[in-house]
């Protein structure tokens, strides 16, 4: 597992993005562990927690992740206001959209990740799930992406939340959509970075 981390390290750094190394080596940890067949994550971006999950995929070629985010600057804006909104008015989410794919075919990925260009809202989730992903909008979108594939989650899978305090418009959405996993029969079990990950018992 070493040598995977250590390629995680080198794919991951440069990319764009907020998830941190450690974090995308735990996400394959999480992987390698539980073996799962359906990922998913809502919000990839540069894809730097994503490609943990995929190369993990990889690695015990076993499973696929779904990668779904709409790359999209009037998507990305739906539910901000001020400085949120200007971020993601004046990124050019095609171009950092194009270089996501094309790392994917780069590190041969392709029959491990699923992406759909598309808002969460938009896509229908699978009927299994063993690991998702939430680290999409932070608004009161994040409280619909748990209701919506939470429950989906199989018993004994997971859901990895992230930036729970974040703070718009002094609302903490991402921290109540974790407390709307509680009505799915979710528990905390540790910290991680600026999130957490949760399990369905």
């Amino acid at each position: 597992m070493t040598s995977l981390f250590k390629q995680i390290e080198a794919v991951v750094s440069p990319l764009p993005g907020w998830a941190t190394v450690e974090k995308a080596q735990t996400l394959a940890a999480i992987v390698i562990a539980i073996r799962p067949e359906i990922t998913i994550e809502l919000g990839v971006f540069g894809g730097r927690s994503l490609f943990g999950f995929a190369m993990a995929h990889k690695h015990i070629s076993k499973g696929v992740v779904w990668a779904v985010d709409p790359w999209s600057n009037a998507a990305a804006m739906e539910g901000y206001s001020d400085k949120n909104a200007e971020y993601w008015r004046d990124l050019n989410l095609d171009a950092i959209y194009t270089e996501f794919m094309r790392n994917v075919n780069v590190m041969g990925l392709t029959s491990v990740i699923k992406v759909l260009r598309a808002k969460s809202d938009d896509v229908v989730p699978p009927p299994k799930i063993d690991v998702a992903h939430i680290d999409g909008s932070h608004t009161q979108q994040a409280v619909r992406d748990v209701h919506r594939f939470a429950p989906n989650v199989r018993t004994g899978g997971l859901v990895i939340m992230d930036d729970l305090d974040w703070q718009n418009d002094n609302d903490r959405p991402v921290q109540r959509a974790a407390e709307e996993l509680k009505k799915f029969g979710f528990v905390h079990l540790y910290p991680l970075g600026t999130g957490a990950v949760f399990q369905r018992v």
